[in-house]
């Protein structure tokens, strides 16, 4: 994954994903169309971010993210759509108290467009 930097800091997060091919309509999520044959579910199951000190890691940092791939298709055209829905928790540790909270939020947000572009 890009290395992600904040403040002064750099680090390469580690993401565990468990991936599981879905072909039974019966298990399919409510916002899958029932027209598809199968789907890839994916769920991100922990992040490490093994370049950090221990004290710059936040102790109630938590992603959870869940979504799934599939292929739509339309006469010939074929699209590849997802779903996904991210939760991230995030306690900030007491190093940063001293920070205003309004420059965390911006710095919360960078991170945020960084990932997300």
């Amino acid at each position: 994954m890009t290395p992600i930097q904040a403040l002064f800091l750099k680090c390469h997060p580690v993401i565990h994903i468990t991936a599981k091919c879905i072909s039974e309509t019966d298990d399919y999520p409510p916002e899958i169309p029932g027209h598809i044959t199968k789907f890839l579910e994916v769920h991100i199951t922990r992040v490490e971010f093994p370049d950090l000190n221990a004290d710059f890691v936040p102790p109630g940092f938590n992603i959870n993210a869940r979504g799934a791939l599939y292929l739509e298709r339309e006469g010939r055209h074929h699209w590849m759509k997802n779903q996904l829905d991210i939760n991230v928790n995030l306690a900030l540790p007491p190093l940063l108290a001293w920070v205003p909270e309004d420059v965390l939020l911006n710095i919360l947000q960078s991170v945020r467009i960084t990932l997300l572009a």
